[in-house]
């Protein structure tokens, strides 16, 4: 395929249904034709700052609809955005311009201190951006790549998943062919952009002309709940821990909470049996649960009957994915033989910035690998048993616990007794 730029989709995505809304949050509501008109005014502006192809950029801001902006301006002119926490210290982010040659970070407030380029997205950002033509420039070709996910916390070496244009045009077809349609309604979640999964989700949706409502962090279940219905959402995406209280509203219902509603996927951590089994019940009849990983992309699915015969597992692997169980001994491990999972698919990353980790996110020969282990049933359902490495998952985000460690041993409060010296470690963000 040749190489693109998705910004392309976009502007043909938004040309096609200007009137519709894009995205919604709690403080606006943006049509197609009012992101086109920010998108290329921010684009020709960055442009007169000295923004070029190949350019690496960190965003750090915490409104979605102005994660989004910057991230399709910048692929307009052929640059690379990394969507970082917007909550980041200033050290932080020295480091990580730094560490990934970044030539500068976009973010809400530029700190007098800062030894890194800053472009502040604040009011007089917005009111110099409002000057520029509402004619958006001709996308640069895509051959440099259309985004940065950042995998590592903040401290050791961090890591960063690269994917190109291509690639996310792959992804975006595969969400749509393995489960939720080229029509996909309005989706509604409550999670940061600053994470793999929710960033990538929201990008497809505005590629497919799409709405996207998203609701605060903090949002409750109650709240959640009331965006589904309210919305007509016909795609709910929330993690476990969102799931659970959910349940907790539903708890005794016969039928769906939200019956019109045509997927809501759990995505970020292990789901139990009896969660899903309730979820289908009392929840959405569609409701499903993905596994997937950064590296590689989303690797198998859970949904429908499936959800009571083989609650406790991830699914089958998606019909695009060739995955491998592999034994210790580099064999195929066999029905139901724990071992590391592989995959190759055209869903995988391009490229790994960064040190490389033994058991941890890896592409290797043309396999990505997680750095999961799990075993395939005689019915060819896939089941996690742990991780190859000694992260702990919490909520999605990986945590080594030689980081805890590190904060325990630092702590006042430890007799110096007990102290003993210990490498830096690293709390791993792998955004599922």
């Amino acid at each position: 395929m040749a190489a693109f730029n998705l910004s392309d989709m976009f502007i043909a995505a938004a040309t096609r249904n200007l009137a519709r809304e894009v995205i919604g949050t709690s403080q606006l509501s943006l049509s197609y034709a009012d992101l086109l008109d920010r998108t290329s005014q921010c684009a020709r502006y960055f442009s007169r700052q000295g923004v070029e192809a190949g350019d690496r950029f960190a965003i750090a801001l915490a409104r979605p609809e102005q994660v989004v902006m910057v991230v399709l301006a910048l692929w307009m002119l052929g640059a690379t955005p990394m969507v970082i926490d917007f909550r980041a210290k200033r050290s932080e982010k020295t480091s990580l311009a730094a560490h990934f040659n970044l030539a500068g970070v976009i973010e809400a407030v530029t700190s007098a201190e800062a030894n890194y380029r800053s472009i502040s997205v604040n009011d007089g950002f917005l009111e110099e951006m409002a000057r520029e033509r509402k004619e958006f420039p001709l996308p640069s070709p895509g051959m440099h790549p259309a985004l940065i996910v950042r995998t590592s916390g903040t401290t050791g070496t961090p890591q960063g998943i690269v994917y190109s244009h291509n690639t996310l045009l792959n992804i975006h077809w595969a969400m749509g062919i393995a489960l939720t349609g080229f029509d996909r309604g309005p989706l509604v979640h409550a999670l940061p952009l600053f994470y793999a999964s929710p960033l990538i989700r929201t990008l497809s949706q505005i590629l497919d002309g799409g709405t996207t409502h998203v609701l605060p962090l903090m949002a409750s279940a109650e709240e959640l709940a009331e965006k589904f219905l309210s919305s007509a959402a016909q795609i709910g995406s929330v993690v476990p821990p969102q799931l659970h209280a959910l349940l907790r509203l539903s708890e005794g219902r016969s039928t769906p909470m939200f019956p019109r509603m045509r997927n809501l996927i759990a995505t970020g951590s292990r789901v139990d049996g009896e969660a899903s089994m309730r979820a289908v019940r009392e929840l959405c009849s569609g409701f499903a649960v993905t596994y997937g990983s950064t590296v590689g992309g989303s690797i198998s699915l859970l949904v429908g009957d499936a959800i009571r015969s083989k609650a406790g597992t991830v699914g089958r692997p998606m019909s695009f994915n060739h995955l491998r169980i592999e034994a210790p001994d580099g064999r195929a491990a066999g029905v139901g033989e724990v071992g590391l999972i592989k995959i190759r698919s055209p869903l995988i990353a391009d490229d790994i910035l960064g040190e490389a980790r033994a058991d941890s996110d890896r592409l290797v020969d043309g396999w990505a690998i997680p750095g999961d282990l799990g075993f395939i049933d005689e019915d060819g359902f896939l089941t996690l048993t742990g991780r190859a490495s000694d992260m702990i998952i919490r909520n999605g985000v990986n945590v080594f616990p030689r980081e805890i460690e590190g904060i325990l041993e630092r702590h006042p409060g430890r007799p110096a007794s007990r102290c003993r010296s210990s490498e830096s470690s690293t709390a791993t963000a792998c955004h599922r």
